[in-house]
């Protein structure tokens, strides 16, 4: 009877070192992935130069094309930042070993989501939208004082 109780003890003391084990391998797992993505965050945030043209007009009104940053990125650097941003972005769907109850559960979840991200995607479209109505505005509004302040 001690001996089982003991036996078990030590089952249970195996058990839950491992799972403190696989929890902290999965800590330092998540912990890495996070740094890694930070880092790229933060070589996207600070490019080297700026990837724009710059069109200036010269005294005698006719416009300068200046291009900044020439270094475009190839076709397959570019599709090779898209295929990470996906894999970073796609959770991966695990289906083996699902009944067909768990799977309309799952169908269902993915629906709800789907509904969440279509009306944050509306929500965001229209404060754009929004924003954009307002620059306009505020364009006009600086055009008409340039326009009394030079009479």
């Amino acid at each position: 009877m001690a001996a089982e109780r003991v036996a078990e003890d030590e089952r249970r003391k195996a058990a839950e070192e491992t799972k403190r084990k696989q929890k902290s391998e999965e800590e330092e797992k998540r912990q890495r992935e996070r740094a890694k993505k930070l880092a790229e965050f933060e070589k996207l945030k600070n490019p080297p130069k700026p990837n724009f043209v710059i069109t200036k007009k010269s005294g005698d009104g006719e416009e300068e094309e200046v291009e900044v940053g020439k270094n475009k990125k190839s076709k397959q650097q570019l599709e090779a930042e898209k295929k990470a941003i996906l894999s970073q972005r796609i959770i991966p769907l695990d289906t083996n070993g699902m009944n067909s109850s768990k799977l309309t559960e799952k169908a269902k979840e993915l629906l709800n989501l789907i509904y969440k991200l279509e009306g944050e995607k509306y929500d965001l479209e229209k404060h754009f939208k929004a924003q954009q109505f307002d620059m306009m505005e505020l364009a006009e509004k600086a055009r008409q004082i340039n326009k009394v302040g030079y009479v």
